[in-house]
């Protein structure tokens, strides 16, 4: 060995390699201490942004990022500015706690998720039905030169592709619109609370399993066209998705709804809706393929007509051919109705293009209606406004169009009951 390491060449290699290694090491523990500076870090993100800001010749802007290693990224005060010189999105804060490692192999598991002050604005405009963040993507897609992506074959073949783990959103403070040149539709959403925390997803299987959705403080407002009443197409086709959700909370919050071009009327307006005070507790909600249903404990909604319903709870299932309402109650200061009902029908779309075929079997029971309410959604009805209310008491079964009424009596305060047995036809006409 001493002989060996005599040798002029052969101590220049050793002392060469030995460098080289301690350099190599040396740049990544500075350059791992470095990323650990929200300046750094920051300085990178700008760069990467700064190609698609000149690409778009729009801004794109980011305040800063911190990642702290290993798992939580920050970003805050993003901005991007679409070709109208106006606000695509811009967001205040948006943190992830992302495990790093997975990545690795293939795992991207997000714990959380948490936007702060958001807010987007989308259109879609006409001739050629574009939206204001296509421009975007172009930009992006641009950049995909490179290599083809693998293909599935080739995917299993190197071990898999990508799995997405997500275990939940929360947003607060959300101002969103969509304005729709297309179709007439114009929404804005403005979110207070909004809370999804997530069990399972199923990437491959197509199936997202909620544990809780809590939604409060939030308002909606619709805008949308005058119907053409052009009856819905016959479709029937099933989401590729599935969805299960265990616990539903809803609580103080706004809908809008207004169908411009519809006059205004009286009492209960459903073209001019403005409902507010909206909560809402439900468990076991599912929607898989053309099935759905789930169970509503309790529900608490107003109307500015006057309208204040108390509670409104049972359980509905319904598929492509049948729909099923079972101990149901609606309640509001002078109504209580109970209701079963079972609904069975060719397709959704019976109901706008052929209800008088659509099969109903329903009954009304322990149900009395307020003079108020009826007045609410008739105020043409010649009945006298007072705070009587009316019992009621119906069975009935058949075609909508050849209805049979098994059992229907109603009543006023003491006075005698009004029976009837049998049957009508020709409805809806």
């Amino acid at each position: 060995m001493p002989e060996l390491w005599k040798n002029n060449i052969f101590r220049r290699t050793v002392k060469t390699a030995a460098w080289t290694i301690g350099t190599a090491a040396g740049l990544i523990l500075i350059l791992a201490i470095a990323l650990q500076f929200p300046q750094v870090q920051s300085r990178i993100a700008r760069a990467f942004l700064a190609p698609v800001s000149e690409r778009t010749h729009t801004r794109i802007e980011l305040g800063s990022v911190t990642i702290s290693l290993p798992s939580t990224i920050v970003l805050k005060d993003i901005f991007i500015e679409g070709q109208s010189r106006d606000t695509l999105l811009a967001v205040g804060e948006l943190r992830a706690d992302v495990h790093l490692i997975g990545l690795f192999s293939r795992t991207v598991t997000v714990s959380t998720i948490r936007v702060d002050s958001l807010t987007a604005h989308i259109t879609r405009t006409l001739p050629d039905s574009a939206f204001n963040f296509d421009f975007l993507l172009d930009a992006l897609s641009s950049d995909s030169s490179g290599p083809a992506e693998p293909s599935d074959a080739a995917e299993t073949a190197d071990g898999g592709g990508w799995s997405i783990d997500l275990g939940g959103i929360s947003l607060r403070t959300i101002d969103a619109t969509y304005d729709d040149d297309v179709s007439g539709v114009r929404v804005r959403i403005g979110v207070g609370e909004l809370d999804v925390s997530i069990d399972r997803m199923d990437m491959e299987r197509g199936h997202i399993a909620f544990a809780r959705i809590a939604l409060a403080n939030s308002t909606v407002d619709l805008s949308l066209p005058p119907s053409d009443d052009t009856p819905p197409p016959d479709d029937t086709t099933a989401l590729p998705w599935s969805f299960e959700l265990a616990d539903l909370s809803l609580g103080l919050n706004t809908l809008r709804v207004d169908v411009r071009g519809e006059a205004h009327r009286a009492g209960f307006d459903p073209n001019h809706m403005n409902l507010y005070g909206i909560s809402l507790q439900g468990e076991h909600l599912y929607l898989d393929g053309s099935r759905a249903g789930g169970r509503i404990l309790r529900s608490t909604i107003s109307d500015r007509s006057g309208l204040a319903i108390r509670e409104i709870s049972g359980t509905v299932v319904f598929d492509s051919l049948h729909a099923d309402v079972t101990n149901a109650r609606i309640v509001t200061a002078t109504t209580s109705i109970g209701l079963d009902a079972r609904l069975a029908y060719s397709s959704p779309a019976a109901f706008t293009t052929r209800l008088g075929d659509v099969r109903v079997h329903a009954s009304v029971t322990d149900s009395f209606i307020g003079v108020p309410d009826l007045l609410l959604f008739d105020p043409s009805l010649p009945i006298k406004r007072s705070r009587r209310a009316i019992r009621v008491a119906a069975a009935v079964s058949g075609s909508v169009g050849g209805l049979r009424i098994e059992r229907f009596s109603a009543a006023a305060g003491d006075s005698a009951a009004i029976e009837l047995t049998g049957s009508v036809n020709g409805l809806p006409d």
